[in-house]
């Protein structure tokens, strides 16, 4: 138990009485789930209510991150429009009040399992020779007859192929 939460039993469990926090605790990890690591970010929201400007903050600086979903702990009730506009994020952003924090891993697992977890994600390709390129209007490789010595790489790591058509 800590000393900043005051706690009461209740038929249902422990439950939190009062929270005295300065509002707005940044927090950062690393979770394993099924073989993928993730990052995360998490934010401290002990106000009576949830607003969307902390969604739309952490959804900010989110799209800075590569590989990372946020975590948003709040104390008191939630905007009701919070769901949607966390819809909209390119990562994904999971939502816990405090009394169900222990539950997170869970929702983390189950959203895994169900439709995967979004993340932000930069792929860069390295190609030192191509043959009979055929290229769209934006720049893209539409055909190649061949292609050698590729590096790609994603969130910092790389694999290497020395020739990747025939």
């Amino acid at each position: 138990m800590s000393k900043a939460h005051l706690l009461k039993k209740t038929k249902e469990g422990t439950k939190l009485k009062q929270i005295i926090g300065d509002g707005g605790i940044d927090l950062f990890g690393k979770i394993t789930i099924h073989e993928q690591t993730i990052q995360w970010i998490g934010q401290c929201k002990m106000t009576k209510q949830l607003t969307n400007t902390v969604i739309n903050e952490m959804k900010g600086l989110l799209s800075t991150r590569l590989n990372t979903i946020g975590i948003i702990i709040y104390g008191g009730s939630k905007n009701s429009q919070i769901e949607s506009i966390i819809e909209t994020s390119n990562s994904d952003i999971f939502l816990s009040h405090i009394e169900e924090l222990h539950t997170i891993r869970k929702q983390i697992k189950i959203k895994q399992s169900q439709k995967g977890i979004k993340t932000m994600s930069i792929t860069k390709i390295f190609i030192e020779e191509m043959e009979d390129v055929e290229f769209d209007k934006n720049g893209r490789i539409r055909k190649a007859k061949r292609v050698r010595n590729v590096s790609i790489q994603i969130w910092g790591t790389s694999s290497q192929n020395e020739d990747i058509l025939n």
